[in-house]
């Protein structure tokens, strides 16, 4: 079993306290980790540099592995608040990724796709196993995935949206070659797979090569993610009309929500997943 939440944003002192409970009412069930998907802050919080080392300081007190994925209110949005948001995203990832292994009191081994010096800049896109199932954090985050009239975002955004499509192929083809159980797709947007393509957005490719890579491996994918705040389980994706019956949308509680949604894997079942949503008072 492990534990899943994000949206959090709330950095005051009484809400940190109240994700502090929550950290420890986590620690009680004795996950196998924790994934956080994303915005301990809200969007027109500041980013100052200590907003950061507390993202890592919070995270250490999991007695587990805890995984961090970045939301668009880490970084992106930090440029609507006249701050430079590719320092702020180079600072976070030194502070975050700079090991291979997860923030946590006990940690993980994790691949990340900066081993390949071609992508040595997006230590944040991480891989591991667990009982046969295999897991993977990829950078996509609200605000469009930070692609917007800016030239110098979508300078970025083109980038990261090429690495994100390469460790998505690298993710599927290493689960099809090592016969994996299942994969768990972690990233902080919502995909959207309701969109037109008359209203093109910053997720069309990724969400167009899950689509195909999930239909080409045959067996149940978990995507978890946050963004719209909405918890939720169900199946929106669909090919050729029809839905994708292997395919499974975790979304996460959010701000003002504040929960954690258990995730319990059962390699050997026809669903290998099955959910406990546990919402805070």
């Amino acid at each position: 079993m492990f534990a899943a939440l994000g949206d959090t944003q709330d950095i005051s002192d009484a809400g940190l306290q109240r994700i502090e409970d929550l950290i420890a009412q986590i620690n009680t069930r004795q996950p196998e980790f924790t994934i956080h998907i994303g915005e301990f802050k809200g969007g027109g919080d500041p980013c100052p540099d200590d907003y950061y080392q507390r993202v890592v300081s919070t995270l250490d007190q999991f007695q587990h592995p805890a995984i961090f994925t970045p939301g668009d209110n880490d970084w992106t949005d930090c440029a609507f608040l006249e701050q430079n948001s590719l320092e702020r995203l180079n600072l976070l990832r030194s502070l975050i990724y700079s090991r291979n292994t997860t923030l946590g009191q006990e940690v993980l081994l994790l691949e990340r796709q900066s081993e390949n010096p071609e992508y040595a800049q997006y230590p944040e896109n991480a891989r591991w196993q667990q009982d046969g199932v295999h897991f993977a954090t990829f950078h996509n985050v609200g605000t469009n995935n930070n692609l917007w009239s800016d030239p110098q975002a979508t300078e970025e955004f083109l980038a990261r949206n090429q690495a994100n499509l390469v460790w998505l192929e690298a993710t599927f083809d290493a689960a099809i070659q090592e016969e994996a159980k299942a994969v768990v797709v972690i990233t902080h947007a919502n995909l959207d797979f309701a969109a037109v393509p008359w209203n093109p957005t910053g997720f069309d490719d990724f969400r167009k090569s899950l689509i195909e890579a999930t239909v080409a491996f045959g067996k149940p994918v978990l995507l978890i993610h946050g963004d719209t705040h909405q918890h939720k389980v169900d199946k929106p994706m669909k090919h050729q009309g029809k839905t994708v019956a292997t395919f499974t949308r975790l979304e996460v509680f959010g701000a003002p929500d504040l929960g954690v949604v258990y995730v319990h894997v059962e390699p050997n079942s026809e669903n290998v997943f099955r959910f406990e949503p546990s919402a805070m008072d």
